[in-house]
């Protein structure tokens, strides 16, 4: 009498595979309660039962999708009945959405490929399950019907990501034309446009990640030469794009030798409103498709007004004409930005010349002699050391003794003070692992709150913080403990030890959060031993971390100067 018994009853028997059973189970499904139906019909798809078809498609008919587990119970019996399939199937074309959608995913644990009936389907989500599981599994045979989606409108995003992925993974010419034809159009959103140039830029050679799973999926090398075609019909319509789709789309033309399109990349770098970005592609693209006018090019480029232009025609003098370069870089070096400087000092380390060894060790000695911008102190280290034909200079002996004779970790790393990329360094905040500085602080309401939120960390006061003060909380965490967030190590009548930031204290209780973010509450009755531990950051965090990458750091926590929004705390 009892429907929970009865429920577990139904339970055991489909996994006993009582067939003397099916009857009351079936009879179940049509009018027992939702406990008893979802396990009646999981039953019956281990009795693999044909005579429960109708009652499991009226279930979900039924259902409605209201209920999920419902759904997936009558899916589950459904997939048993693989000898008798195709009265499954019988019912892919049901006036039900409901039906048609438990149909599809039977099918999808057969990994049955007439599944591609579902991508003709009049309900767009059913289409996108059916994307799903031809894509996602794979059911490779199904793969090519995903791919000839692409000759038709899609306004889903995760359906047109699958079919233009389905269209690479084959790697057939058709593929790339229909690829190429997504990236032209202007119904395609941005971010697929990006995502289809990716796919094209990346088609000699594929990563062994799949692009929409992520899965480890690898693809053998394949001819990308029957690819150019597509990708010059498509160029047109991606240089009067959005600025990103144009920067990529240079960067697509150059990677396929695309020579005729020369003369729109001279025009987009002589035109002034066009990003910088885009003018600077432009100029690269000039220079690896060895386009006519690309020493014309270079020299306008060397007078432009942008800072970003100058230093890629610097590059690009470098490895043409070499003997030129090396006085217009040491120019730089009196009158440039601080990028351009960089730039500069990188151009100098890839020129193997006398004429290059005798200025970078030049700039050496205005280092040693502070005359040079610090921001430029780490790329020309870096280029120094990467040439073994200045070893034996005097500059950089010199620099060499004072490093190794520091025992100042703060010292060691003032290269890495200034000149960092903001951009760069938050990446490192949120993605770098061995650093994991999300785990435990905030920016912007995103992040852990073991330490200190440092949304607003260059300011004391209101007043710029010291940057030496930034890389001392990231090189010695315990010289200088935020307040509020020393850690408290207690020690209770039973012998148990608890450590973590303090967060709360009364005369009942102590709380503690522990490095994991969990709050702990310890009676004070309990605590017979208290006493102050180190800094919840780890010592060697920066170990993890590349000199560039705690350059980069330093600088995006030197540019949040923006106080948190205390309603997310």
């Amino acid at each position: 009498k009892d429907p929970e018994v009865r429920a577990q009853a139904a339970k055991v028997a489909g996994e006993l595979q009582l067939r003397e059973a099916e009857a009351l189970l079936v009879a179940m499904v049509k009018t027992g309660t939702a406990r008893e139906q979802f396990f009646a019909a999981i039953a019956l798809g281990h009795l693999k039962s044909y005579e429960a078809v109708p009652a499991l498609v009226d279930l979900l008919a039924t259902n409605q999708d209201n209920d999920p587990m419902l759904r997936h119970a009558a899916v589950m019996g459904l997939s048993g009945v693989t000898d008798h399939a195709g009265v499954v199937k019988d019912h892919a074309t049901h006036s039900s959405r409901s039906v048609r959608l438990g149909v599809l995913l039977a099918m999808r644990r057969w990994r049955d490929p007439e599944i591609a009936r579902f991508l003709s389907d009049g309900d767009l989500d059913i289409v996108v399950e059916a994307a799903r599981a031809i894509h996602d599994l794979p059911i490779a045979k199904a793969l090519p019907m995903l791919a000839k989606l692409a000759d038709q409108p899609l306004d889903s995003e995760p359906l047109l990501r699958r079919v233009m992925n389905a269209n690479y993974r084959l790697g057939q010419v058709e593929g790339a034309e229909r690829i190429a034809k997504l990236a032209a159009s202007e119904r395609t959103s941005e971010v697929l446009r990006l995502e289809a140039i990716a796919e094209l830029m990346e088609w000699a050679q594929p990563p062994v990640l799949d692009r929409v799973t992520n899965e480890h999926r690898p693809l053998a090398a394949r001819d990308a030469a029957p690819v150019r075609a597509a990708v010059q019909s498509a160029l047109g319509s991606l240089l009067a794009g959005s600025e990103k789709v144009r920067t990529e789309a240079v960067k697509l033309a150059a990677k396929y030798g695309i020579t005729e399109i020369g003369p729109e990349l001279a025009k987009l770098l002589g035109d002034s409103a066009q990003p910088s970005k885009v003018r600077v592609e432009s100029l690269k693209a000039l220079g690896v498709l060895k386009a006519p006018m690309v020493r014309e090019a270079i020299d306008r480029s060397l007078a432009d007004t942008d800072p970003a232009i100058r230093a890629e025609a610097l590059r690009q003098l470098a490895a043409l004409d070499p003997s030129r370069a090396v006085p217009a870089l040491a120019v730089v070096f009196n009158a440039g930005t601080p990028a351009e400087q960089q730039s500069a000092v990188q151009v100098l380390g890839s020129m193997k010349s006398a004429e290059a060894d005798s200025l970078l060790t030049q700039l050496m000695a205005r280092m040693l002699d502070n005359t040079l911008i610090p921001e430029v102190h780490l790329d020309l280290i870096e280029a120094v050391e990467a040439r073994p034909t200045l070893k034996d200079a005097p500059s950089v002996k010199q620099y060499q003794t004072a490093w190794a004779a520091s025992t100042d970790p703060l010292s060691q790393n003032r290269f890495s003070l200034s000149g960092g990329d903001a951009e760069r360094g938050k990446q490192v905040f949120f993605g770098n692992a061995a650093a994991s500085c999300r785990r435990c602080h905030m920016v912007g309401g995103q992040g852990g709150a073991v330490g200190p939120d440092l949304s607003a960390v260059a300011l004391v006061e209101g007043k710029p913080r010291p940057r030496l003060e930034l890389l001392e909380s990231i090189l010695l965490p315990n010289a200088k403990i935020a307040k509020g967030f020393e850690t408290v190590v207690l020690i209770t009548d039973d012998g148990l030890v608890y450590t973590g930031v303090l967060r709360e204290e009364t005369a009942e209780a102590v709380k503690l959060m522990t490095a994991t973010g969990e709050i702990v509450t310890v009676p004070t009755k309990k605590i017979e031993e208290r006493a102050r531990g180190k800094s919840g950051m780890p010592e060697d965090v920066a170990k993890g971390l590349t000199r560039r990458d705690l350059r980069d750091l330093v600088e995006y926590l030197a540019q949040q100067v923006t106080p948190a929004d205390p309603t997310k705390h």
